[in-house]
């Protein structure tokens, strides 16, 4: 420790070394552990060789998930936070990467962060911070980098897709006429002398003719796509659907993404991601994702899940796999809140589900 005056003569007690100055039972030094105990040996070979040295991904990797923890996703205030947090400070080792380096390192290696995280349930399940006896699933509906308003139909897909390939196709034949005019040898029609002096008119009509191909291999995609989802296709992210948000009434071009969290520290322990618009049919997928991640079964497990997903498939699967699942449906839950309905006497709460004659 050292002392330090300032400018009031005050006295102040300072540590000289960063982690002194950190709580010993921070976050950081379980995210250090973690990163610590990850293979780089194959980052070292990426490397080596002549060149400025790079930042270690160790550093880089205690930067993003300590960022992920805090939820801190821009690179800009990450850079900022090797600065000016103490915290960051010290698992940057006092180094501070762009946000640019930070984004790159983000953007090339998703595979190591997957690894690392994986690596976070393994440690804190060992050092019993964490207990996977009791689990609870929700989903969140996440929004797409896309406008809704670049879904179409079938057969508005149809149309465009016509209405493309004839242009594409008057296109070409304006292209053969003015090569035979123009006598271009490189396929490149020439502009006449007249307009030589006129760029911006090649200029235009080169990107035209590369949107106009970009739209047709978009269109093409889009078609095969729908064969199989049989339902409206956004052109700029195909694999995500319009869905109502949770929050209010409005509808989005989104996915559905599962969180499957631990009851002691309440730490996220398994995910899944699918452009299913309800959470119906997302628990045996999720939960066999889990299963294989973390080695582990749900035989006596307790799980946790909100009506959402009730249904007879996975009640099911809950009975094969043995564990023990609290899921209301929709009319128990209703009751829950005060909003209780009479139940008809065909409602499937009367009735017994035999899953030995579930075909």
């Amino acid at each position: 420790m050292v002392y330090i005056k300032s400018d009031s003569e005050q006295t102040m007690l300072l540590p000289t070394n960063l982690k002194d100055a950190i709580p010993s039972d921070h976050l950081c030094f379980l995210i250090e552990d973690v990163v610590g105990q990850l293979n780089f040996k194959g980052f070292d070979k990426e490397v080596e060789g002549p060149g400025n040295p790079t930042y270690h991904p160790r550093i880089m990797l205690k930067i993003i998930l300590n960022g992920v923890c805090e939820r801190v996703t821009s690179t800009r205030k990450l850079e900022k936070l090797t600065v000016e947090n103490i915290v960051f400070k010290y698992l940057s080792e006092n180094l501070n990467p762009d946000f640019h380096t930070i984004a790159m390192f983000r953007k090339n290696n998703s595979k190591l962060i997957k690894e690392s995280f994986l690596k976070t349930v393994e440690i804190a399940k060992r050092i019993g911070i964490i207990n996977l006896n009791k689990l609870y699933l929700d989903g969140i509906k996440v929004k797409a980098n896309a406008s809704k308003n670049k879904s179409f139909s079938k057969e508005e897909i149809e149309f465009l897709s016509n209405f493309v390939d004839k242009h594409l196709a008057e296109m070409d034949k304006v292209d053969k006429e003015e090569d035979k005019k123009y006598k271009n040898s490189n396929g490149e029609p020439r502009i006449p002398e007249h307009l030589k002096n006129k760029r911006k008119l090649k200029d235009k009509i080169n990107k035209m003719l590369e949107n106009m191909d970009r739209a047709k291999e978009q269109l093409d995609r889009a078609k095969e796509k729908i064969k199989t989802d049989k339902d409206n296709v956004n052109l700029t992210d195909m694999d995500s659907k319009i869905m109502r948000m949770k929050r209010g009434v409005h509808f989005e071009q989104a996915y559905n993404c599962q969180l499957l969290v631990e009851g002691k520290g309440e730490i996220i322990v398994g995910n899944s991601i699918s452009n299913a618009p309800v959470d119906t049919r997302q628990t045996k997928p999720t939960m066999e994702k889990f299963k294989k991640e973390q080695k582990e079964s749900l035989e006596g497990k307790e799980i946790f899940q909100d009506n959402g997903y009730s249904s007879s498939e996975t009640a099911e699967y809950y009975a094969k796999q043995g564990a023990i699942a609290y899921i209301p449906d929709k009319t128990t839950a209703k009751e829950l809140h005060g909003k209780s309905e009479k139940i008809s006497r065909f409602h499937y709460d009367n009735f017994k589900l035999d899953f030995k004659k579930i075909k």
